[in-house]
């Protein structure tokens, strides 16, 4: 059973479905009619412009991956290895938090630069999202479009 009825710019659609266990489920998507109003450059203030700018260049340039590098010691294994004697072999691992667990991955050696590189670009992407979500929450306490 679909419901639709046309309110405004947007269709507002209602699904009645049936589940797997034969329970209903209720679906609501709301689509808009119309595209998302494009803000042109000429109304964005310099500060905004520049980390606009600087925030696609990121996203554009290399690949971006969150996370955190952590360096370890760690053992072989083998008796006869220096590892065994204390200092053992240095290795980058890429720790990330997945489903509220914490997840660790080895990056070889020929990676290190790549992924370090993704993870910096990570880093300086949300700090620029960071800074354009600044400058719209200053236009909503202002009230300015």
């Amino acid at each position: 059973m679909t419901s639709t009825s046309g309110l405004g710019s947007g269709a507002e659609q209602i699904r009645i479905r049936q589940g797997l266990d034969n329970g209903r489920f209720i679906c609501h998507n709301r689509y808009m009619a119309e595209k998302k109003p494009i803000i042109p450059r000429a109304k964005m203030s310099a500060a905004e412009r520049r980390a606009r700018s600087q925030l696609a260049q990121v996203l554009s340039q290399r690949g971006v991956i969150r996370g955190t590098l952590l360096r370890r010691q760690r053992r072989c294994g083998k008796p006869n290895c220096h590892c065994a004697q204390g200092q053992g072999h240095e290795s980058l691992f890429l720790v990330i938090s997945e489903k509220g667990r914490t997840r660790q991955f080895f990056v070889p050696k020929d990676w290190e630069s790549r992924v370090r590189l993704w993870v910096e670009d990570y880093h300086l992407a949300r700090e620029l999202m960071e800074e354009v979500s600044r400058i719209y929450w200053d236009k909503v306490r202002q009230r300015q479009e």
